[in-house]
């Protein structure tokens, strides 16, 4: 599986074996019932994001709040959160289903976004 998060939620740190460790990462979620994606960066985990999107922690007026089905599609995992972020951006700005599923299937397109963000 390719790792990828976008957003951090308030910075919150994952602890690796005593050391602090940030981890980053834009991910894609996907809702079957809607047949949608969200695109997304994180600084958590991303199981803990996604049961953050399922509880409708965000809040009933956002993107994910009308389905309880979404699933992590894709992760990337990026060395700063600028670097997510950017990722994100591009990702959103590309508006295209197609784009998404190329992502998944030709993991040279993120060798590209990791190199260039």
């Amino acid at each position: 599986m390719v790792r990828f998060r976008v957003a951090p939620l308030k910075h919150e740190a994952v602890y690796n074996a005593a050391s602090f460790v940030m981890n980053y990462f834009c991910y894609i979620l996907f809702s079957p019932s809607l047949d949608k994606f969200y695109t997304g960066s994180t600084s958590n985990s991303i199981k803990d994001r996604l049961k953050f999107h399922l509880s409708g922690h965000y809040g009933k007026s956002k993107f994910t709040y009308p389905a309880d089905d979404w699933q992590i599609f894709l992760e990337i995992q990026c060395s700063s959160y600028k670097q997510a972020m950017g990722i994100e951006r591009h990702i959103k700005k590309m508006k295209s289903k197609q784009y998404i599923l190329n992502l998944k299937k030709y993991h040279e397109i993120i060798q590209k976004l990791l190199s260039n963000y």
